[in-house]
């Protein structure tokens, strides 16, 4: 569990996280060796890389509490999405810096170069008195002396106490940011400093610049780079037996691998889940255990993600998403053939719209014979699925239908139970009949197969589409009367289609 906050924290290191901090011993261990000592150190800087939502604020949140316990001075900045304010997260940590220093200490500590920070810190003169203008000259010039007087003030700092100094979401930079950072991981060598930056690194998310500067700072010396990758199943359930207040034996269970199959160990999903299993009432936990009330494969995708996921759409070509909707019906993994049949696009728009997925990280390649592709995260798909009218999700399921079934041979008995929930999905969009007799034709190959359960289900579809029993065929009202438990019981008189949701057959 996280310690108590120690005073002194900017603002956003003092959020009380809702859940405990699993996982990421090895990274946190390796950025605490990497903080500065009160003896000396000179400066590092770590670049922490990471999809969204695999734990990158919150690893820094816990280094932040640890090095304030150690006695180290904790300044903070984060790059905007919106807001690209030039030098904007540094022009944040140095405000910080102005704020906690006595006035004295910090006008020795501008030495001469107070003049040349009133380019980004306007009212500095009021905290230390009268400054000398900044010095005129070509761009270049006055770049270089304002990068080197926030580099001095930042070492001078540093005699006073290690600092560790946190850079958010560089992935939305901009220049200058970009340009401050490479000329502090080069020349601030004396101070006890460690600068943390992360970002994200999906290629979508990976503009030009920072992909240049990246380049640039791998080769600095005292650069070291981490990715965060998705939590382990053991991870997942740890977080399950401490969010659940369990014991060790009822981590690892049902629950646990659940929660990892769906979110991929993705720190934000596993969380988001975890809030919705337990505001829909879908998770009990009594006598430090932690229950499902209903099964996983049931359970809509929490609104959150479902915002998330509309919010990473909207940054897409509709041609991506188009693509990326059609997917999301098709079910976990998907194939090339799929797409380019209900996707409608032409080649050179269907190709584009899946580079443009991968690159996003929403889907990836599988290494097969034949394109074929899944989405990262299960969850990530059901959310994309669920957001989805009721008459837009039935038009996707009859194109994905229709082109499973083109793909079908004569004979094919493989595909039949994927071709047939589709249709059956389609609803009123659809043709009822063939809907039907594709359930029925999946149901005796399911027989044949000796899978009875699946075989039930075909048959249970059929049922609540309208198919007839053979006494209501041949019109013998007493002998339907016979035969109406049977149909009760098969599930077709509450004319529902028994599928999870979105999940084709066999998906996970």
């Amino acid at each position: 569990m996280t310690a108590a906050t120690p005073p002194g924290l900017p603002g956003p290191l003092r959020l009380t996280p809702s859940f405990p901090f699993v996982g990421r011993q090895r990274e946190l261990a390796t950025l605490r060796t990497l903080l500065p000592g009160a003896e000396g150190d000179g400066a590092r800087v770590a670049l922490l890389a990471g999809e969204a939502g695999s734990g990158k604020s919150r690893l820094v949140r816990e280094l932040a509490q640890n090095a304030a316990a150690d006695g180290a001075l904790v300044l903070y900045g984060a790059c905007d999405a919106v807001v690209r304010t030039p030098y904007g997260p540094f022009v944040t940590a140095l405000e910080q810096l102005v704020r906690v220093s006595d006035s004295d200490v910090l006008r020795a500590d501008l030495g001469t170069g107070g003049g040349e920070l009133t380019r980004l810190l306007p009212d500095l003169p009021q905290r230390v008195g009268e400054l000398p203008a900044p010095v005129p000259g070509d761009p270049h010039s006055e770049r270089h002396r304002l990068h080197t007087a926030v580099a001095d003030l930042l070492a001078s700092a540093t005699r006073h106490h290690p600092m560790l100094l946190p850079i958010e979401d560089l992935h939305w930079a901009d220049g200058p940011t970009l340009l401050m950072l490479r000329h502090l991981a080069r020349s601030a060598g004396n101070a006890r400093m460690l600068l943390l930056a992360t970002f994200r690194d999906t290629k979508a998310d990976t503009p030009g610049e920072l992909s240049e500067a990246l380049v640039d700072l791998s080769r600095t010396e005292g650069v070291e780079r981490m990715v965060l990758r998705g939590l382990s199943d053991e991870e997942v359930g740890e977080f399950v037996r401490q969010a659940g207040g369990g014991d060790p034996e009822h981590a690892i269970g049902e629950l646990a691998h659940g929660i990892s199959e769906l979110t991929d160990g993705n720190a934000f999903l596993m969380i988001e889940l975890w809030r919705t299993l337990i505001e829909t009432g879908a998770l009990e936990i009594a006598k430090g255990t932690a229950m499902l009330a209903s099964p996983l494969p049931e359970l809509a995708s929490p609104e959150s993600v479902r915002e998330v996921v509309s919010q990473r759409l909207a940054r897409l070509a509709p041609s991506t998403t188009e693509v990326l909707e059609v997917a999301g019906v098709a079910g976990p993994e998907f194939t090339l053939d799929v797409v380019r049949g209900a996707a409608g696009l032409d080649e050179r728009s269907l190709l584009e719209a899946l580079d443009e997925g991968v690159r996003s990280g929403m889907i990836e390649e599988i290494p097969a014979t034949g394109l074929a592709y899944r989405f990262t995260h299960e969850l990530v798909r059901r959310a994309l699925h669920d957001r989805l009218s009721g008459l837009r999700r039935a038009e996707l399921h009859l194109r994905v239908g229709t082109a499973l079934e083109d793909a079908l041979g004569a004979t094919a008995t493989k595909g039949l139970a994927d071709v047939a929930h589709h249709l059956a999905a389609a609803g009123a969009l659809g043709d009822p009949q063939r809907a039907i007799d594709y359930n029925l034709r999946a149901a005796r190959a399911a027989m044949a197969a000796l899978a009875f359960e699946q075989a039930a289900g075909n048959f249970r579809t059929a049922l609540a589409l309208g198919v007839k029993t053979p006494a209501e065929q041949r019109g013998d009202p007493a002998r339907a009367r016979d035969q109406l438990p049977l149909r009760r019981q098969l599930g077709g008189r509450d004319g529902g289609v028994h599928r999870g949701r979105g999940d084709r057959p066999g998906g996970r």
